[in-house]
């Protein structure tokens, strides 16, 4: 039991979360644009963005943060910028697929019961991989320092638009199955930098529906928010600073009523402490619950039975930022 054991904390170790990432930037006609790619173990991603203008308003930066939004939504009717991306979740899509076709290698990470440590970490995702493509609109924001010379100093960014996404696999229980899925949703996101630059606030909501090809997962109306503050001159320990929350609640569009109100409920809690070892880091924890209703399935044979069943699962996403 304790070679399984060491095994297992030794594998997970390798997929603690080291972000890394490239970028290239263009103008072509005045009109600026881009190409981005970030490895991360959790969930990595590749993407192609250009100005659909040439000249864009200037924004000043407001404390007031309904402002803020009331701002965003403005712009999101006359669609400004354009992305196509594509997103990959490599470790739930490893751990997916270590189940499926080698089994015996992924019960050497079992150290309770039933529990199994790869299942923890890669819990709560719902595809292995995704296409997507954004119009709308991102605004960067500044302080005026000086009026008389137009200093500006940047304080944050935000985007706003609508996003269509595709995918022909989904996990049930992270469990792979072949399914043809599309998703729309509106989506409000930005960041903020936090005094003197070190430290930064960020949030993200997002609303809409996902419809599956697949009848037996459900169609559902979706909302979702997560909030992020990292302040490094804050104190490490107290609960509301260097912390992310993500709250996310999937409600379905058939067959809603009081027995059946939610089809998932994700709450998650993250802290990070900052560090400084060669260069500037974050140690992160998040801890979650997860409660899912859904349709039960022999892993087995693959196939979904008519049963549905409501799972609930603690989590735990060690991490490493830089």
């Amino acid at each position: 039991m304790a070679g399984k054991i060491s095994l297992s904390f030794l594998l997970v170790f390798v997929f603690y979360e080291c972000t890394l990432g490239l970028h290239r930037t263009w103008t072509v006609s005045g009109r600026r644009g881009g190409w981005a790619l970030v490895f991360d173990p959790y969930k990595s991603h590749t993407s192609f963005y250009q100005d659909l203008v040439r000249d864009r308003a200037l924004e000043i930066w407001t404390e007031e943060e309904g402002k803020l939004y009331r701002d965003l939504l403005r712009e999101v009717m006359i669609p400004q910028f354009m992305l196509v991306e594509f997103t990959l979740y490599p470790l739930p899509f490893w751990g997916a697929w270590l189940e499926r076709d080698y089994p015996r290698l992924f019960n050497r990470f079992h150290f309770y019961s039933d529990v199994n440590l790869l299942r923890m970490v890669s819990s709560g995702y719902e595809q292995p991989y995704s296409l997507s493509f954004f119009l709308g609109d991102i605004l960067t924001f500044y302080d005026i320092l000086d009026f008389q010379n137009w200093k500006l100093k940047y304080r944050g960014k935000g985007i706003i638009g609508v996003v269509l996404t595709v995918g022909n696999q989904s996990f049930l229980d992270s469990w792979l199955f072949k399914d043809y899925w599309v998703q729309l949703m509106g989506k409000m996101r930005g960041v903020r930098v936090i005094g003197s630059g070190a430290g930064e606030f960020s949030w993200d909501f997002k609303a809409g529906v996902k419809l599956h090809q697949k009848g037996e997962l459900p169609d559902v109306l979706i909302l979702s928010f997560r909030r992020r503050r990292m302040d490094p001159g804050a104190p490490k320990f107290t609960p509301g600073q260097n912390c992310r929350w993500e709250y996310e609640m999937q409600f379905p569009l058939r067959d809603f009523g009081p027995k059946r109100p939610l089809t998932k409920l994700l709450l998650s809690y993250g802290k990070m402490f900052p560090i400084h070892l060669f260069w500037d880091m974050q140690l992160t924890l998040d801890v979650g619950i997860l409660f899912e209703r859904k349709r039960t399935f022999d892993r087995s044979t693959g196939l979904i039975l008519a049963d549905e069943i409501v799972v609930s699962q603690f989590f735990v996403r060690p991490s490493i930022e830089f």
